[in-house]
């Protein structure tokens, strides 16, 4: 890890260390003014109505794109579940799906100050319920992922997939968007 050392004098002074291999957290850090360009993708983000949006942030290691990516995740309000993923940290391709879908249901889970309503978490746990057939009432959108992974590339696929987008226009409120970053994607073997 880099470290920069503020001299003064000829004295180095330990309590001014910066760590340069941190990403920034706050618009306050923006020492490069890409706060800018955060706040323009979160308009293309904001005014994307009723599509799937993918957004690549390409450069090398050290640019700055988690940085960019948590300057970005800021503009975010209320409407929004918001969640984040570190894939690089697992070690096979099914640890990866399992690690995406608990960082999915947290951002679930955290939505709106950590509260669904619990009238929206029924229905949506009786629809999954109904769509399955399934008497267990432990089923969440964690075991439609799973079912998602499970059955990839056959038909049962696009069923699961419309069980999933049922789950979450029932249980999220109208015109609320999900948007999910997942970084160090570069990382990953």
């Amino acid at each position: 890890m880099l470290r920069l050392c503020i001299f003064t004098g000829s004295t180095a002074k330990q309590d001014d260390e910066i760590d340069l291999d941190a990403a920034i957290n706050n618009f306050s850090e923006d020492t490069l003014n890409r706060v800018g360009i955060a706040r323009r993708i979160f308009q293309i983000i904001e005014n994307s109505n009723n599509i799937t949006l993918r957004i690549g942030i390409y450069g090398k290691w050290g640019s700055g794109k988690t940085s960019l990516m948590r300057l970005i995740k800021k503009n975010f309000g209320q409407n929004y579940v918001v969640g984040w993923f570190n894939p690089w940290v697992f070690d096979n391709q099914k640890d990866v799906w399992i690690g995406f879908r608990k960082a999915f249901e947290d951002a679930l889970t955290n939505f709106n100050g950590g509260t669904l309503s619990s009238i929206a978490i029924r229905r949506a746990q009786y629809l999954i319920l109904q769509i399955f057939r399934i008497s267990a009432p432990k089923t969440t959108i964690g075991k439609l992922f799973d079912e998602l992974v499970k059955n990839a590339g056959t038909p049962q696929q696009k069923e699961i997939k419309k069980a999933i987008k049922s789950y979450l226009d029932q249980t999220l409120p109208l015109n609320c968007k999900i948007v999910f970053f997942i970084d160090d994607l570069d990382r990953v073997d």
